[in-house]
């Protein structure tokens, strides 16, 4: 905490971004304000088909039974009371063991307990139980913080010189870090995988049928081939304040949607309030002395080199060190190794 608060006292009362982009890296741009105490367990497992026709043929067979199921661990433990001609013959039944499982997260609970958690074997539904009824009960001296609501840490901007000015230009900063993270950088998945952003890298997540670094190998198992859905680019740049809105639009086109594919979902154009543009106003009258003239103005670079086959997504007037820009490249080309250069403090562009 100490250290923040001294990151916090360093900032410069102009906005600075490269400045405010380094308590972003080191602290991040949210914390956890509020959360509950106590333990998570999910598992994912796939039933195959066969699996599933066993499930149900048994549902047939034993509809004469009196039977009590217990879903736990996404692991079903039946007992059935089967009334036979000459005595009642309790008997068990479980999923069938080819159904891997995918993947197990578990929050909260000892360390004993959660290393069993993830060690669950499907042929033993009953030891499943009594692995979880374990952790259930360690979690009470082992608890994690759970279902937790984050704030952006620019709420936490108190007691420190030109803290309203400081809070306001590090709540745009957050906007603005969140914008050049956005996985809209990255170039659309094949087949239809969902593309995200893991730092500075860009991933796929593929569908059923489809594997490769872009997705590109393959075919949906549910999907038809060629038809691709369209996705959103980012969003533009806000536009100036006119009667206290601005406004910023984006488009369907990362990629266009192919060959009967389906259009994005959501908003094309946003539009908000000025209230940062207000709360500045104001906060000159209440912190005159974080607004001295005298300040240095601000560095900045020269114009980015152009681009033969491509060309800068979002242009601007004027380059400010720490800012970034990102190219792309005409139909049928491609940009290697980087598409984004950063102006440094050295004044220069990146290579």
């Amino acid at each position: 905490a100490e250290e923040f608060w001294k990151a916090l006292a360093k900032l410069p009362s102009v906005y600075d971004y490269s400045a405010y982009r380094k308590i972003l890296e080191r602290f991040g741009t949210h914390y956890i304000s509020e959360g509950s105490l106590g333990g998570s367990f999910k598992a994912v497992i796939s039933i195959d088909e066969a699996t599933e026709k066993y499930l149900a043929r048994e549902t047939l067979v034993h509809h004469e039974c009196s039977r009590t199921k217990h879903w736990v661990l996404f692991f079903p433990i039946t007992r059935e009371d089967c009334i036979d001609d000459d005595f009642d013959r309790p008997k068990k039944s479980g999923a069938a063991s080819q159904n891997p499982i995918e993947k197990v997260h578990v929050e909260g609970g000892g360390v004993s307990h959660i290393a069993a958690l993830q060690r669950v074997n499907l042929d033993d539904p009953n030891a499943n139980w009594e692995i979880y009824s374990n952790w259930a009960e360690s979690v009470r001296s082992f608890p994690s913080v759970i279902k937790q609501k984050l704030q952006p840490i620019s709420e936490l901007v108190k007691e420190v010189q030109c803290s309203g000015v400081k809070r306001l230009y590090l709540r745009r900063a957050i906007e603005q870090y969140l914008e050049e993270n956005d996985a809209c950088h990255c170039q659309p998945c094949r087949n239809n995988g969902m593309v995200m952003r893991d730092g500075d890298v860009c991933k796929c997540i593929c569908k059923a049928g489809t594997t490769g670094p872009a997705c590109e190998n393959g075919a949906e198992v549910e999907g038809q081939q060629g038809v691709i859905s369209g996705g959103w680019s980012c969003w533009s740049a806000w536009s100036s304040c006119s009667g206290g809105r601005r406004s910023r639009s984006r488009s369907c086109s990362n990629p266009y949607p192919q060959n009967g594919g389906q259009h994005c979902i959501g908003d094309q154009t946003q539009t908000s309030g000025c209230d940062d543009e207000e709360e500045l106003q104001y906060l000159k009258t209440m912190e005159p002395q974080c607004f001295d003239i005298s300040l240095p103005a601000r560095q900045k670079c020269d114009t980015p080199p152009s681009l033969v086959n491509g060309y800068i997504l979002n242009p601007k007037d004027s380059y400010f060190v720490g800012d970034k820009v990102e190219y792309t490249c005409t139909p049928g080309f491609y940009l290697l190794p980087h598409d984004i250069i950063e102006c440094t403090a050295s004044q220069t562009w990146s290579a």
